[in-house]
């Protein structure tokens, strides 16, 4: 849909964790999600672009809920082993929306 707004989502699974090995990112939480909106912003400025922060587990249910009246759900997979990992399985199971998955 030309002109749609998109809406960035972060998960962060550490919160109230140490963030030691806490993936692949120097940045974390709010940051990283700051970062993710300014890098969009800088590609798009005529995006209507907003950004969630979620803190949880249980990082499907959210992007469902997130997702409950979207056109499309992009969701990126950190899986190494080629696989789609658990998160993106049940977010494809339950989706009501288009899914697309990238890497």
């Amino acid at each position: 849909m030309i002109g749609a707004p998109l809406q960035i989502v972060h998960i962060d699974k550490a919160s109230g964790r140490t963030r030691e090995g806490h993936g692949r990112h120097v940045r974390h939480g709010q940051d990283l999600l700051d970062h993710f909106l300014a890098e969009a912003r800088s590609l798009a400025p005529e995006l209507s672009l907003t950004g969630v922060l979620r803190e949880s587990h249980a990082a499907s249910k959210e992007l469902l809920a997130a997702a409950s009246d979207a056109e499309v759900l992009v969701i990126g997979t950190h899986n190494r082993e080629g696989g789609p990992g658990n998160t993106v399985t049940a977010v494809l199971n339950k989706a009501r929306c288009n899914v697309l998955i990238t890497r």
